[in-house]
This record gives C-alpha cells, sequence and structure tokens, in this order.
C-alpha cells in the first residue's frame, strides 16, 4: 500500500488547459524569500514582531537576516493565539499563522488585533491564494507555500493587500533535480502501490534536508519559482482541489470519529479552509507515525525537529503539548475514498495491537 502524503502529479495534467494566471511580481522561489522580502518593504524601527512559538525554525531566517526585534507567543490547543501571552506596544507587527490550512473565525481575530494595536502579517503557508476565502486577506500582506498542497518541486507567493508591490529583479532558476526525481518515484509508486515511503526514511539523514538547505541561504539574490513551478501551477484547478480537500477532511475525520478512539482537535472544516492534512492528537505519537509510514502512510509530525531551538518548550506548554502528540494525515485532492478508508482502518488496527 501506498498513501502519499502529498499529492502527485498525474502525466493528463500536461494535456489540462491553463487555469491561473501568474502575477510574476508575486511570485518566489519559497515562501521563506516572499516573508523576507514583505518585511523588507516594511518600517519596524523599534517595533517587535510576534511570532507563534508553535511553528518551524525556517521562519526565523529572514527575520534575523533583517536584524528585526522578535518575541514568541504561545497559542491555544484549537490553533489560535493566545493573546493573553502577547505584551506588545503599539503598532507591533503579529504573524499569523492558519495552521494546515484551516481557518479560524477571522473577525475575532481582527477584532482582537485590533483591540491590542497589533499590525497583522498572515502566514498562508499551509494554504493557497483563495477568492473564496478571508485568509490572506485581513493583514498587511500574506505569504503562500505552493508546494503544501500542489504537486510542485518550489515555489512561494508574497500578495501584499491594498497596496501594489513594486518589480523586484530575481534570478531565474531551475527546479531540484532530487525533487524532480522525488516526484516522478511517488507518482509511479502510488500508481502501483509500492511503499515508497519506507525507502524515504531510511534515506533521512544522509542527504540534505529543506531546513539545512535554506538556513544556508544569504536572501541578498532572490530567486524565482522555477519553470516547472509555474508550468504546472498554471494548471491546477485550486477551487476544485480546495472542494477535494474538504471533502477529504471531512470524510476521515467522520471516519476516525465512528471507528476509532481517535481525537481530533478539528473535527469538521467549512468553505473557509483549504486543509493541508488533518491533524489529530496521539499520546505515543511516534509509535503511531511509525506504524502507519510502515504501512504505506505518508504521516508526518510538525514542526517536529525543526522547531526552533530558541523555545523553551516549559515557557510554552501548550506547544509543547501539540509537538509531542500531533500527527498529520494525508487528505490531498490525489485520494479517493478507498485511500481515506484504508487510513481510518490502518489506525484502527494500530489501536488494537498497539
Amino acid at each position: 500500500m501506498m498513501i502519499p502524503g502529498n499529492a502527485v502529479l498525474s502525466p493528463s495534467f500536461v494535456f489540462q488547459k491553463k487555469k491561473n494566471r501568474i502575477n510574476k511580481n508575486e511570485l518566489y522561489k519559497s515562501a521563506r524569500q516572499a516573508l523576507f522580502v514583505g518585511l523588507s518593504k516594511m518600517d519596524l524601527t523599534d517595533k517587535t514582531v510576534w511570532l507563534p512559538a508553535y511553528n518551524c525554525n525556517s521562519v526565523l531566517y529572514p527575520i534575523k537576516k533583517l536584524g528585526l526585534n522578535y518575541r514568541f507567543y504561545e497559542i491555544t490547543e484549537d490553533f489560535l493565539p493566545n493573546f493573553e501571552t502577547i505584551e506588545n506596544n503599539e503598532n507591533d507587527l503579529i504573524l499569523i499563522v492558519h495552521y494546515f490550512g484551516i481557518v479560524g473565525d477571522i473577525e475575532a481575530l481582527k477584532r482582537k488585533c485590533s483591540e491590542k494595536k497589533l499590525s497583522i502579517v498572515e502566514d498562508c503557508a499551509h494554504f493557497l491564494p483563495s477568492e473564496d476565502s478571508e485568509a490572506g486577506k485581513m493583514g498587511i500582506f500574506s505569504i503562500f507555500s505552493l508546494r503544501k498542497q500542489l504537486p510542485v518541486p518550489d515555489g512561494g507567493i508574497l500578495q501584499f493587500n491594498n497596496r501594489q508591490l513594486e518589480e523586484i529583479k530575481k534570478t531565474a532558476t531551475a527546479a531540484s533535480f532530487k525533487k524532480l526525481i522525488l516526484m516522478i518515484i511517488e507518482s509511479v509508486c502510488f500508481k502501483f502501490q509500492f511503499n515508497f515511503i519506507r525507502l524515504k526514511d531510511r534515506l533521512r539523514g544522509k542527504v540534505k534536508t529543506t531546513e539545512e538547505f535554506f538556513a544556508q541561504r544569504d536572501f541578498k539574490k532572490m530567486n524565482d519559482a522555477s519553470g516547472l513551478t509555474k508550468f504546472i501551477f498554471r494548471k491546477q484547478g485550486i477551487k476544485k482541489i480546495k472542494q477535494q480537500r474538504i471533502s477529504n477532511f471531512n470524510l476521515l475525520s467522520e471516519l476516525l470519529l465512528s471507528n476509532t478512539k481517535t481525537k481530533l482537535p478539528v473535527k469538521r472544516i467549512s468553505s473557509e479552509s483549504m486543509p493541508m492534512a488533518l491533524p489529530i492528537f496521539s499520546a505515543n505519537g511516534l509509535m503511531m507515525k511509525d506504524f502507519l509510514r510502515k504501512k504505506g502512510i505518508g504521516v508526518d509530525s510538525w514542526p517536529g525537529d525543526a522547531i526552533s531551538d530558541e523555545i523553551s518548550l516549559d515557557s510554552f506548554p501548550i506547544t509543547k503539548k501539540i509537538s509531542d502528540t500531533i500527527l498529520l494525515l494525508p487528505i490531498h485532492q490525489s485520494l479517493q475514498e478507498k485511500h481515506l478508508k484504508k487510513i481510518a482502518r490502518a489506525i484502527k488496527k494500530y489501536e488494537h495491537v498497539g
């Protein structure tokens, strides 16, 4: 069995019509570079950038490179900012993350930030730009990571609200050969149901990770998304993908609630969201993760080892609890009902033997 953690590329996409227009000025090699550019366009002198403690270390790279002041805040168990942990000055900046593409109460977030006089930047790296969602539209600017939801090797988007960003010179880049090979292998293995996930796990630690790669970038040279990413992105039906992901999320949630003892922090989502994955909590997360991956299911944890070493988890108990217990189940657009039923059956089997 092979149920990949991310959407796979079908060869038929080559013959599909173009569905998306690309604003070349908004497109970057990664969401990290998009964040760097967005922050560099703001006057943050004597201001603090408030970051959620529950985040991956890479979000710090552009902030440190720009020499900005930053502090961490705690989140709640339903992935929203805990504003009581933010002791800000007027017009400080808050980075709000729409974790796993699940959107909370946008109006409540805007109201609370307004009360505390916090300017908003949205981290939509687990999301995609969507006309029928308020996510990405409530802050000064928002960033997106294309490869979190689409079968592309790279790509980040920077979108400012209520202003036009001047053209920035970017260097043309090719897609990562390693990433391209992995995409092809995963697509073939998914088609023929060969468990490639076990091999990937054996290779882990023997090749440079994404985090290690970007830790070495200096952000002085802005890179464009690869030509392959642009070609694939133009042919993706974002609205259809969103509908499929929401449907898969809600179906898998129902299967787990009715057939397993799994704890779900979010049981059902609305059309505002564009889920990257279905989060669950497991007291023995690493054991369950290992069991499911050996079964060919691309379950993962986040941020895992990529959480910032600057954070004392004892000071952020909710972040620690979530980091220690969360698992992300695949619900992407390449999956059908039969795949979701296999995931639910595998979890039920784990509960029985574990």
